[in-house]
């Protein structure tokens, strides 16, 4: 087994002989867009020339891509950024002793910026929060108040503070020079909407001392009556049930304490102590609880329908119509919802008149 100190030497060798690919493969491509830029430059075809330039640039980082870069972005207008990118050459031809470079290219800078536009933004109440942005990026504090060297175009300047109404506006800036001014006035409060009372509706006349039936009441006292006699007739049906499979059990067994001691049978041949009829005796002894209890909730959901049909019915023809609202008369509604629990059943009546 290789030692791990000795298994790591192959990996590093190789990293070492990769970098020098890579950096030969980007020098490459770098200088491939170097020639075509150069070539679309003499055509007068800056703006195809100047991203093969930067993108070069970015592969390379030349300080003669650099010059012609700079040399580019001043015949595309961008004249701010040129005289940047000259002074940055001219910096890094010092360092390198590169004394004809450093001159020519402090020569085009100098050139630049006898003609540099620049913008001054000015704030008339610089209020704790506010936010100067121009065309999206964000000026300093630092900056208000001072020309700054800008490229020629449009710029909109913004401005916006906490409680204040946002303040925007767009400027041109000219390619001949000196210094546009731009003023930020004093942001305007946001108005605060101020509430309004909202007098009460009047309640509308009632015709009072009317007595006529509720037809909505009437409808639903109908439909409970119903509900009852339906409710008391099954469970009328089921208490019917619940007898005859009790009688069903007692035939088959009706022996000993519990009444679970089968032996109608006993003086047969092949009797078997009456299991056989005992697992009968059961079956019908639960039809019998089952049946039985249909039948309570049968007969308590049914007196209760009845009962309030009956309460309906006296409700609504002595109690006038309530006035109906805006939307109409509101609906008559009625729930009745039976439950069952550990030795208790009954119901749940809900609804509205």
């Amino acid at each position: 087994m290789l030692k791990p100190r000795r298994a790591l030497l192959p990996i590093a060798a190789a990293l070492l002989l990769s970098r020098p690919g890579l950096a030969q493969s980007s020098g490459a491509q770098a200088r491939a867009l170097f020639r075509e830029a150069r070539e679309l430059m003499g055509h007068e075809r800056y703006a195809e020339a100047c991203p093969k330039l930067e993108e070069s640039l970015r592969l390379d980082h030349g300080i003669g891509t650099q010059f012609n870069l700079a040399h580019c972005w001043e015949k595309l207008g961008r004249t701010v950024s040129a005289w940047a990118l000259f002074l940055d050459v001219a910096s890094a031809a010092h360092e390198q002793n590169q004394r004809k470079r450093e001159a020519a290219a402090r020569a085009r800078a100098a050139e630049l910026e006898a003609h540099l536009p620049n913008l001054r933004i000015d704030v008339a109440e610089p209020v704790e929060g506010l936010e100067v942005r121009r065309s999206g990026e964000t000026v300093g504090r630092a900056a208000w108040g001072t020309a700054m060297p800008i490229d020629p175009g449009t710029y909109r300047i913004e401005a916006s503070a906490p409680g204040k109404e946002p303040w925007s506006d767009s400027v041109e800036v000219p390619s001949t020079g000196g210094t546009l001014s731009v003023q930020i006035p004093a942001l305007a409060d946001i108005e605060k909407a101020e509430p309004v009372a909202i007098a009460p509706p009047e309640a509308p006349e009632r015709d009072v001392g009317v007595a006529r039936p509720s037809g909505a009441r009437t409808a639903v006292a109908w439909v409970l009556a119903g509900v009852g006699v339906a409710a008391v007739g099954t469970g009328g049906f089921f208490a019917l049930r619940a007898k005859d499979e009790t009688d069903a059990s007692r035939a088959l067994c009706n022996g000993g304490p519990n009444g679970t001691l089968c032996d109608r049978d006993r003086m047969l041949p092949g009797f078997d102590g009456g299991d056989s009829e005992r697992s009968e005796m059961f079956e019908h002894r639960d039809s019998a609880k089952q049946a039985a209890l249909v039948s309570y909730i049968g007969f308590g959901v049914g007196g209760a329908a009845l009962v309030g049909s009956v309460l309906l019915f006296v409700t609504g023809s002595s109690a006038p119509d309530a006035a109906p609202s805006e939307g109409g008369p509101a609906e008559a509604w009625l729930r009745l919802q039976p439950f069952v629990g550990a030795g208790q059943q009954g119901f749940a009546v809900s609804g509205r008149f």
